[in-house]
């Protein structure tokens, strides 16, 4: 049966009992002095399910999928049916925020940010997985996996990936992108907040952008890191959102000590479709922070999830 309107997903879940729920939990570790405005990928954060910390061979690409890395727990693939997300109910204790649900596809990890003005080419050999396949949708982002000294004068420093797109056209130039390094922390992404010293935003939101009249990425080849450079590492991650998480429904609740900043979605109530989740998909959540601070034992983020298939 496909879903194709409301009266079809009642009738998967409520007559047919095709649905499942879940939940997940994450808790930064550390004690990082958080900027507002800056990103952070929660696959690094620890708690339940278990970490990914994005690590293999350097500058190979490694695919990622629920069955082989984990994420949330979303349930077993359902081919030939498809899987759908209708309610999504987050809680995090530390800051206001909002967010994308992404379905993470794979990495290139420890591209050295000390490599400057020379490309560094990137090994495709194992393929991304099929999820996705055409590329259509496909965002590339930079995440810290070993956080920068940042060594005086590192600021102005910008980098540039070399794609195929999504028609299969290799040798695409992404826009050069700034590295901000206003947190010096693990899963802090690279592209998007302020700079260490300057406070001027990027404003490019966690995803770099691509040239001109390209709509996703099927693999990249090279890295090009241009300026002063650092001694940092970070990871180039390919996701495809999945949903925003958007905080105009959500419930702030300022009152309490520490902040705690909720959102809730019941599709297709707050979207006009139900969001997709592919069979394996590895599921994960990127996190726009909404104010500063030091922040150790709150940081903790709580989902509730529920799917259904048909």
């Amino acid at each position: 049966m496909a879903v194709s309107n409301i009266r079809d997903a009642v009738t998967a879940i409520d007559e047919l009992g095709q649905f499942s729920m879940g939940n997940f939990a994450r808790k930064l570790s550390g004690s990082p002095t958080w900027s507002s405005g800056i990103w952070a990928d929660t696959t690094m954060w620890g708690g339940q399910p278990a970490a990914s910390y994005y690590a293999s061979a350097p500058l190979a690409f490694a695919p990622m999928s629920k069955s082989t890395h984990g994420g949330w727990d979303h349930g077993p693939s359902m081919a030939p049916k498809t899987k759908y997300l209708s309610r999504l109910a987050n809680l995090l204790v530390w800051f206001t925020h909002s967010g994308i649900i992404v379905d993470v596809l794979g990495y290139y990890p420890f591209v050295d940010e000390a490599t400057v003005n020379e490309w560094q080419d990137l090994d495709n050999t194992t393929p991304r997985t099929t999820r996705h396949g055409s590329g259509v949708g496909v965002k590339a982002h930079l995440v810290s996996v070993a956080p920068a000294s940042l060594l005086a004068g590192s600021i102005g420093t910008r980098v540039t990936i070399r794609y195929t797109n999504s028609d299969g056209v290799p040798g695409r130039l992404s826009k050069p992108a700034l590295l901000q390094y206003s947190v010096n922390a693990n899963s802090a992404i690279m592209t998007a907040g302020t700079t260490h010293a300057s406070g001027v935003f990027t404003t490019i939101g966690p995803f770099l952008p691509l040239q001109q009249g390209d709509v996703g990425i099927q693999s990249i080849e090279g890295v090009l890191v241009e300026g002063p450079g650092d001694t940092g590492l970070f990871t180039i991650v390919l996701t495809r959102p999945i949903v925003n998480m958007h905080p105009s429904n959500g419930l702030i609740q300022g009152d309490l000590s520490p902040i705690r900043s909720y959102t809730e979605h019941n599709f297709p109530r707050t979207l006009p479709k139900f969001p997709i989740i592919p069979d394996d998909a590895f599921m994960s959540c990127l996190l726009l922070t909404a104010s500063s601070g030091t922040h150790n034992s709150v940081g903790n983020l709580h989902v509730d999830f529920d799917t259904f298939w048909g």
